[in-house]
């Protein structure tokens, strides 16, 4: 596995430096970054198959965990009354070549620890593959899913996954 920090411009709503901690392994790329207060972005670039779902699904749990400790400690910005989820993750799937079962396990699993209630998920995916797995799975009914990126990292959004 590669790891790469790099330093970037987000293309979220609030446009400016973010630090992106980049994962590469076995056909699989990982970004994390914060385009904005309370908002981690897990971009994924390649395949997600058995081989590969367990770093995405770990990478997962780590922005949840790490956005409800910026909750706790009271430092995200909750100035958005009409967000019902100002803290979020944002799964950037447009990258996404194939998405087998074990990535509708580790979405699943995102979806569970999301009903927890204090942070959001979105999905964004805006190629017909990952959408139609997406449908016949039902996943596209439990959690947002979001054909452009700005649409699911700004404005209030209503989760889907209570």
């Amino acid at each position: 596995m590669t790891h790469r920090n790099v330093s970037e411009h987000s293309d979220g709503p609030a446009a400016g430096p973010c630090t992106v901690d980049e994962q590469s392994t076995d056909g699989l790329t990982l970004a994390l970054s914060r385009p904005r207060p309370g908002v981690v972005l897990v971009r994924v670039v390649g395949e997600i198959d058995l081989l590969t779902a367990p770093g995405w699904a770990q990478s997962l749990a780590t922005a949840h965990q790490d956005l409800v400790e910026t909750i706790t400690s009271s430092t995200v910005d909750r100035a958005r009354d009409d967000d019902p989820h100002p803290s979020r993750i944002v799964c950037d799937l447009t990258g996404v070549t194939f998405l087998g079962a074990a990535g509708l396990s580790v979405i699943a699993e995102a979806i569970d620890r999301a009903g927890d209630g204090a942070v959001g998920l979105w999905l964004v995916a805006d190629t017909r593959p990952v959408r139609r797995v997406l449908h016949l799975a039902g996943l596209d009914r439990c959690v947002a899913v979001a054909a452009r990126l700005s649409d699911a990292v700004g404005g209030p959004h209503e989760s889907l996954a209570d």
